[in-house]
């Protein structure tokens, strides 16, 4: 890796390691701000800095760093009901680099973007939850989600369009 790629991973890592663990009670089920700070940091850095900093903070919070939302950790977590957001990251982390990469990211692409990558991110999520969880009801867990999903990913676009014109006037 480059001298950058390393500067990008550490910005990638602080984001995961202080931001993502933060949680908002918003009503019921709680905002976390992990899939915010996973998309921006795939929607402005390399896929390969994306992926081995997705990898280092699962990895982390597998051994018990309280890195995960709410300042939890543990094995245990890629394990249980929450695993396939968990896991889920890493399909995320590949596809928002990916479209990043293939179209201009200015305010409405970023928008949209961070909300297909939540979108995504649900699929792993509910099949876990509704294998981990007898009698769930994922349409209203749906329904309650799409609150937390719509902000983040509103607030998500504004920050990688935003930087990415801004590294783009400086250049």
């Amino acid at each position: 890796m480059e001298k950058i790629k390393y500067q990008q991973l550490i910005i990638a890592l602080l984001g995961l390691f202080i931001l993502a663990p933060i949680s908002f009670d918003l009503g019921p089920v709680p905002i976390t701000l992990q899939s915010f700070v996973i998309i921006v940091m795939a929607g402005l850095f390399s896929r390969n800095v994306s992926v081995i900093a997705i990898l280092l903070y699962l990895l982390a919070g597998a051994l018990g760093l309280g890195i995960f939302g709410g300042y939890t950790g543990g094995w245990e977590k890629l394990m249980g009901p929450t695993a396939g957001f968990l896991w889920g990251f890493i399909f995320v982390v590949l596809f928002v680099s990916y479209e990043a990469g293939q179209k201009e990211m200015h305010l409405f692409n970023a928008m949209v973007l961070g909300l297909k990558a939540h979108v995504l991110l649900l699929i792993p999520g509910f099949i876990i939850l509704y294998f981990s969880i007898e009698g769930i009801n994922l349409w209203s867990t749906f329904i309650r989600l799409i609150p937390g999903l719509l902000i983040k990913s509103i607030f998500g676009g504004i920050l990688i369009s935003q930087t990415r014109n801004f590294f783009n006037a400086v250049d």
